[in-house]
């Protein structure tokens, strides 16, 4: 178990290539947040699957481009698992479409959600990240 007692966000993980990617770091043993935006159903079924395997879960619902929604799934995670170890940044939009045939406000959309989101969500997880980086190093300077 590589991944014992971590505690991982997985943006977009209610489906596709983010349930996969919550399902195989629960069975590492991480603490896994299924985040998702607009799909609960999904995400409890990936919580189900997680639990059921004797793993720890829990969906939370946030839009990754928002500032203040993400620092509440931030909090969220950390009341409930004590901090965060991992972000996994995977949500993402594809309009699926030639990249011609895109207006400027699909393009703004995607460029939101693909890339603000990330520095959004890395941003948020970062003090608790380096709170506990501080925390291991002062212990091996003992």
């Amino acid at each position: 178990m590589r991944l014992k007692d971590k505690v991982a966000i997985i943006t977009g993980a209610a489906q596709s290539i983010g349930k996969a990617v919550a399902l195989r770091f629960a069975a590492e043993g991480a603490k896994v947040v299924v985040n998702h935006l607009a799909h609960p159903e999904l995400a409890a079924e990936v919580v189900s699957l997680i639990t059921a395997q004797g793993g720890e879960a829990i969906a939370i619902a946030a839009d990754v481009t928002d500032e203040m929604a993400v620092e509440r799934m931030v909090r969220q995670t950390v009341e409930s698992f004590g901090g965060v170890d991992i972000l996994v940044n995977n949500a993402a939009i594809d309009p699926r479409k030639a990249w011609h045939e895109i207006s400027v406000a699909e393009w703004d959309r995607v460029m939101t959600n693909n890339v603000r989101s990330q520095f959004v969500c890395a941003k948020a997880v970062y003090p608790y990240m380096q709170q506990k980086n501080t925390e291991r190093s002062s212990t091996y300077r003992r």
